[in-house]
């Protein structure tokens, strides 16, 4: 059963809060949701619609009484999306837009080739990694104004990510950054 990860909860996010307003997951990143994202991402998972529909009961009952922008999607390294075909985070952010039309903006954010793995890096390797480049003209293209954006992701494991993200979106102009994953690693008081 999905349930809200409660961000007060870790000192650390109490000492050094995060970026982004808001964050909500379906899931704890534990067995057996580890090896079910793992077949997510590696494109073993034929048939997406119970995550779809997950995900999209998550957004509701958590974001529906909020006006939301824009839908954008936390994205791979160029040679993950070479090797999987797909950025994972796309299919969570168009399952939400097909539903409620509110504009998932592709290409708002990428990374660089030279970019290493998450996966080996520490907890503090992670949260000083800087590695996104904003994309300024995309994200305004069509729009005068954004308050509020969804900002979409598979897991949340540091924030690192996540945090990074919402502080370039906020930098640029974005009022309010909420975030959306299937799963986020377990806070230890």
């Amino acid at each position: 059963m999905p349930t809200e990860v409660d961000l007060d909860v870790c000192g650390r996010c109490q000492t050094n809060p995060f970026d982004f307003d808001r964050a909500f997951s379906l899931f704890e990143y534990r067995y057996p949701m580890v090896h079910w994202i793992g077949s997510y991402k590696a494109n073993k998972l034929t048939n997406l619609v119970q995550l779809e529909q997950w995900f999209y009961s998550a957004f509701y009952h958590q974001y529906h009484e909020q006006t939301i922008d824009a839908i954008i999607a936390i994205p791979s390294s160029p040679v993950k999306t070479l090797i999987r075909g797909e950025i994972p985070s796309y299919p969570l952010a168009q399952a939400i837009h097909k539903r409620t039309h509110i504009p998932f903006i592709r290409g708002v954010l990428s990374k660089d080739w030279s970019e290493q793995s998450q996966k080996s890096k520490s907890r503090e390797a992670r949260l000083s990694n800087h590695r996104f480049k904003l994309h300024e003209e995309r994200l305004w293209r069509g729009s005068t104004q954004l308050d509020t954006v969804l900002l979409v992701d598979d897991v949340m494991t540091t924030g690192a990510s996540l945090n990074e993200a919402s502080k370039l979106l906020k930098k640029a102009g974005v009022g309010k950054v909420f975030t959306l994953t299937i799963a986020r690693t377990p806070s230890y008081p």
